[in-house]
């Protein structure tokens, strides 16, 4: 049983990435962490980073080396970074509002050290917020870096899908498998209020698309309490051609009261010839209905509690940005 990396499969406009590493047991490395954002400016990335065992931030001077890397600079931009029961926290943000130059490539660099204990395991990053100079904000989905050289990688993508109320649309799930052929695939989806899936002469609109054929493989659908559940599977052990594209079609109707919301995807598990299976980690994939946008959320202070930029000045009367009161940040549209 073999676990998969999960990359970051959310239609959003800003994903955080890793750019290939590896590590062995006493060795010292930099990890660079990529902000991919060409839909969108950034000005501030955060995220929390879970380590395995054995693997820890290295520091020098009793400084996490944690720094700023490639698309900008300590003049343009300010780093905080810290560890809490074994999680990195960072923040990457500008007092003055600068945007990140160009729309990919390393932002973030932490060197990484392994002691004797380290037997690899994942990367996790949890919590991501990307926001835009305007304080729209970009929160994919977690996802884990594999460490481990020994496991099999396949997971589950969807292809850039939008609906609004009183629409009928398809939606495409991709299998990723640059690593392992893959033989069956199955996953369960939920859905938000108002959307379902459409049914054709009394059955799902659940179908084969793209990368095999009914004389090849199977397929199951049916929905039980709102969740979809999907098998695909080749009773000759058939494997799907090619490494990446759509292997599932699935019809989806939006009702008059549908508003966005997410697609959530559980138990996910992809089978090699072998019977070796990749299980991603559950993901969500976020949904905007026509009328729903990105909010900004105006966090309540007390009249009297000080206000103060990301770069620390105070500010008695606060314009559109970013700012912080009480010890938590809040957004002034």
């Amino acid at each position: 049983m073999v676990a998969a990396m999960l990359l970051p499969l959310q239609a959003m406009a800003a994903t955080l990435s890793v750019e290939k590493f590896e590590i062995s047991e006493n060795e010292t490395k930099e990890l660079l962490i990529d902000v991919n954002n060409s839909d969108m400016e950034v000005t501030m990335v955060e995220f929390y980073m879970t380590l395995p065992t054995g693997l820890s931030v290295v520091t020098e001077d009793d400084e996490l080396v944690v720094e700023i890397a490639g698309r900008t600079t300590y003049k343009k931009h300010s780093l905080e970074a810290k560890v809490e029961n074994g999680v990195l926290h960072v923040l990457l943000y500008s007092g003055s509002n600068a945007v990140l130059s160009g729309t990919e490539g390393a932002v973030i660099s932490i060197k990484l050290t392994a002691d004797p204990s380290y037997a690899g395991g994942k990367l996790v990053f949890k919590d991501q917020v990307l926001t835009s100079p305007d304080t729209k904000e970009s929160k994919p989905a977690e996802f884990s870096y594999n460490l481990s050289e020994d496991e099999v990688t396949a997971y589950l993508s969807l292809e850039k899908f939008e609906i609004n109320a009183n629409e009928t649309k398809e939606l495409l799930i991709d299998v990723i498998n640059t690593d392992m052929e893959v033989t069956m695939v199955e996953f369960f989806m939920s859905m938000p209020s108002g959307l379902t899936v459409a049914t054709e002469d009394d059955e799902l609109a659940v179908d084969i698309a793209g990368r095999t054929t009914y004389k090849k493989h199977s397929l199951e659908a049916k929905v039980e309490n709102g969740v979809l559940h999907v098998l695909l599977y080749s009773g000759s052990n058939a494997v799907l051609s090619g490494t990446e594209g759509a292997v599932i079609s699935i019809k989806l109707t939006a009702d008059e009261n549908y508003a966005g919301g997410e697609l959530g995807f559980k138990n996910i598990v992809l089978t090699a010839p072998d019977t070796k299976e990749s299980k991603p980690t559950d993901f969500n994939y976020s949904l905007i209905g026509e009328g729903t946008g990105i909010a900004s959320v105006k966090q309540q202070v007390s009249d009297n509690a000080p206000v103060y930029t990301l770069g620390g000045q105070l500010v008695k009367a606060p314009t559109k940005g970013i700012y912080v009161s009480q010890g938590k940040k809040f957004i002034v549209k």
